[in-house]
């Protein structure tokens, strides 16, 4: 059982991996309209330059929070303390995907053929990859 929770943890983390590698790394700079009205479409440009930013932020997270699990535990752990351990740090990264999402559904859709259902596609695999991090 704990080797497919791992199986699928790592799945999640390797998705993570390509969408910041599709988008050429961590660059660009995003901001957040803050209004309750649903947002508007935006260029493609944008669209794409702050999902990017949303997403190496949230990787940027996700290793800062792996880097947390080797100093809180040690040779001298038991598997216990190991199990607690990797339970907040499931909980912190689903908390954090939940943001991710959050943060692209509050960009708008790009302003291009299908965008809104390119962005609501990118949501629901941003959700799948929430809840792959809920189960594990």
């Amino acid at each position: 059982m704990f080797r497919s929770k791992v199986v699928r943890l790592f799945a999640a983390l390797s998705a993570a991996a390509f969408l910041l590698a599709a988008c050429g790394g961590n660059s660009g700079s995003g901001s957040d309209s803050g209004a309750s009205d649903p947002p508007k479409a935006v260029s493609a440009n944008t669209y794409a330059s702050q999902v990017c930013t949303s997403i190496g932020g949230w990787l940027d997270d996700i290793k800062t929070q792996s880097t947390s699990i080797s100093e809180k535990l040690s040779a001298d752990s038991s598997p216990e303390q190991g199990k607690q351990v990797l339970v907040q740090f499931l909980t912190n990264i689903t908390d954090r995907t939940d943001q991710l999402i959050s943060d692209v559904q509050g960009i708008g859709p790009p302003d291009v053929t299908n965008g809104s259902e390119l962005n609501s596609k990118l949501v629901e695999i941003l959700d799948k990859g929430k809840q792959a991090f809920a189960d594990a």
